[in-house]
Parts: C-alpha cells; structure tokens; sequence
C-alpha cells in the first residue's frame, strides 16, 4: 500500500512546480485557440494547419476503390451532383436556379467564382461533407466516395467553360464539332 501511494506522490510531483507551486494551473491558464481564430505569427493567418501535401484523409476511399475514378466516378459524381447539389447550384454551376433566386438572405454561390475555383479539392470536399453559410452538410447522405465524385464532377463543371475547342484531344473535339454542325 505505502509502495502504490509512492507512486502516486511521485506521478504527482511533475503537476508542482516549485517557483509558483502548481504547474498544472499554468498549463490550465495558457491561451487556447480554436480552428479559425485569428493567429499572427502563423502562415496563413489561423490556428487550423492544412494538411502535409499527400496526405489521405482517413474518410478517403481505400486507393483500390479511388483508382476506378475515370468515367464511372465521373458518372456518379454527376448523378450525385444533380440530386443534391443542383437545385440550388444550377447544372452549369452559376446558381441561376429558381430555388437560388428565392434564397434572398444568402444565395449561393456560382462555383465558377476565383476563390471557388482556387479552393483545393479536399477544401471543396470537406464543404460537401460540413456545409458552409446555409449550406448543410451532406456527410450524413453522401459518403467519402460520392463526395470526391461530387467534387470531380465540379471541377469538370469548372472546367467546362476554360477549355477552349482546340485543347481537346482530336476525337473528342471531331465529336463534339460534330455534335455543334447538328444542333
């Protein structure tokens, strides 16, 4: 019993400093930040740190899942785009819809905007997954899979007015030139 209570005095001992007698209040009263505050001796000005450059979020899909992407993810990430994202969004991305209209304490926005366009995918993901403004989060309807599909399928959305016609690689812009002579 002595030997346990030892132990404890000893444990204990690193909480006490003998300057001002308690350490563990000095670390109690140190200043705390949260994600977003204000922080001048950072880099980009917040406490919240981005991610090493690589890194996998432990939401992602497993490398075996992601590496389908092509046209399939594409596909879904369409389907999912237009169910969800759409109606306020718009299908070209510009929020020139009905519901985006009657939203008139905060529209969304185009996602054709620069800083839009600038966000990182994982930024544009993780806006997905917690929502923004009056945005709610969609983590609880799509999964990590669907929401990097969703935000492929932006980003083709994006892209889709900055790529001009004769970028393309020449079957796809004979299809389409063909497509264009038809309509």
């Amino acid at each position: 019993m002595r030997a346990g209570a030892l132990v404890i005095a000893a444990l204990l001992g690193g909480c006490f400093d003998s300057d001002d007698g308690h350490a563990l209040q000095r670390m109690l009263d140190q200043p705390r930040y949260d994600a977003l505050d204000p922080i001048p001796w950072s880099p980009d000005g917040v406490m919240l740190r981005r991610p090493p450059s690589g890194t996998v979020s432990r939401e992602s899909a497993p490398p075996e899942q992601a590496s389908g992407a092509g046209a399939t993810m594409l596909a879904r990430g369409r389907d999912r785009y237009e169910h969800f994202c759409a109606p306020c969004h718009g299908y070209t991305g510009h929020a020139d819809t009905h519901v985006a209209r009657n939203m008139t304490l905060r529209p969304p926005p185009s996602l054709h905007e620069a800083e839009i366009v600038e966000h990182a995918d994982e930024e544009i993901t993780r806006v997905i997954a917690e929502g923004r403004g009056l945005m709610p989060g969609y983590a609880d309807r799509l999964d990590a899979v669907d929401r990097d599909a969703v935000t492929a399928w932006v980003r083709v959305i994006q892209l889709s007015e900055t790529v001009h016609l004769a970028e393309l690689p020449p079957a796809t812009r004979t299809r389409i030139e063909g497509e264009l002579d038809r309509g």
